[in-house]
């Protein structure tokens, strides 16, 4: 007797077809979640752009162009 065992992803986000499982960690937790690509793609660039900004909310290269500013008067 034949089987076919058919896996179907949702996206966790919309309940629509999902293309894959991302796996990501937040404060030591890891977490998987079911995603369309659009909406992977929207998670992926939201975190890429959390790493980049400073945690003071502070630029450090503008501080230090602030500060060679005030040195040179």
């Amino acid at each position: 007797m034949a089987q076919k065992i058919q896996l179907l992803l949702i996206d966790d986000l919309d309940g629509s077809p999902a293309d894959g499982t991302v796996g990501f960690a937040l404060d030591g937790t890891c977490y998987e979640i079911d995603l369309s690509a659009e909406h992977a793609r929207a998670l992926r660039d939201a975190l890429a752009r959390r790493r980049r900004e400073p945690v003071s909310g502070l630029d450090p290269t503008e501080v230090r162009e602030r500060a060679r500013r005030r040195v040179s008067r």
